[in-house]
């Protein structure tokens, strides 16, 4: 069986505070993790691959309603995991922009990658690393479908 390519669209404003609780069991999908006492690892499945970019941006209906962009703490950790190479690309945009345009510029750089299915995640949308593969298997087992859905209840 070939692996499924997976794509995970992360969208995060002024997120710093939730943002390694977030990302850690995406990268974990990705990479795999050391055990508790960091002596063996962990690997990623073999039967899937995870591609993560990420978006932050201030939307223009919260600037609509005077908020002011304030993001630098968010913007230092998702620079820092793209330069570590956790997650594959990370696009900042300063300026207001409507939701669906910000999610459009992750869609457009991930589209070079061939994927299977595309994610999309919020960054205050909390999901743990069994969940995150409890759906994928779920996925597999339910593939005849073209769309999905979660209600997170964070």
């Amino acid at each position: 069986m070939d692996r499924l390519k997976i794509a995970v669209l992360l969208v995060g404003y002024n997120c710093a505070e939730n943002l390694v609780e977030v990302l850690c069991p995406l990268i974990r999908c990705k990479f795999g993790i050391k055990d508790d006492i960091g002596c063996t690892i962990i690997p990623a499945p073999n039967d899937i691959e995870v591609k993560i970019c990420c978006v932050s941006a201030l939307f223009k209906e919260y600037a609509d309603l005077g908020f002011k962009y304030d993001n630098e703490k968010t913007v230092k950790l998702f620079k820092t995991y793209e330069e570590s190479h956790a997650i594959d690309k990370f696009i900042e945009i300063t300026e207001p922009i409507l939701d669906y345009q910000a999610r459009d510029l992750g869609l457009q750089w991930l589209k070079q990658w061939d994927f299977d299915y595309l994610w999309q995640w919020d960054c205050d949308e909390l999901g743990e690393y069994n969940q995150i593969i409890n759906a994928i298997n779920w996925i597999k087992r339910n593939n005849l479908y073209s769309f999905y859905r979660i209600n997170y209840k964070n």
